[in-house]
């Protein structure tokens, strides 16, 4: 299984084109699993309910990719309104 991991210096990664760009990266390296580093995820990401999670998420099932956050979300970003954090080293699609 060929993996690739999202290394950026850009902003944290906010809208589904972003993760179109992502996708289409790894699909030229053949990567079968994206792991995405929870330093590399947006604050609206992390919160639930801004629903910006399963946006971008959708586009991975969409192209039938695996992706999986690394990293704790407790240790990066406060997740608002007491929503707790999705969990470290999680499969998210």
């Amino acid at each position: 299984m060929r993996v690739a991991q999202l290394v950026s210096t850009e902003d944290p990664r906010r809208t589904d084109k972003q993760a179109v760009e992502i996708i289409s990266a790894a699909s030229s390296c053949q990567s079968e699993l994206i792991i995405l580093p929870v330093e590399q995820l947006s604050d609206d990401f992390l919160n639930l309910r801004t629903r910006v999670a399963g946006e971008v998420l959708q586009k991975f099932v969409t192209y039938r990719k695996r992706a999986v956050k690394s990293g704790s979300s407790r240790t990066h970003r406060a997740v608002g309104d007491g929503e707790p954090p999705i969990p470290a080293e999680s499969v998210i699609a």
